[in-house]
């Protein structure tokens, strides 16, 4: 008797919950969203920095020729 209980219990927990914040669920997807979006935003500004540094590496090796 005492583990239908535990087990009513919890679900009453968990249903509450679920009915007190419907947008749990809303909420873990914009998370999701937002990791996508921030990933391909480190994605791209990675990509600038590359560029940026082989673009610093060529006008160093300019003023090195220039000596």
């Amino acid at each position: 008797m005492g583990g239908i209980l535990k087990n009513w219990e919890s679900q009453k927990i968990t249903s509450n919950l679920v009915r007190k914040n419907p947008s749990f669920q809303e909420k873990n997807s914009s998370l999701t969203r937002f990791k996508d979006k921030d990933e391909k935003r480190v994605e791209r500004i990675l990509s600038e920095m590359e560029e940026s540094y082989q673009r610093l590496e060529k006008v160093l090796d300019i003023f090195n020729r220039m000596r």
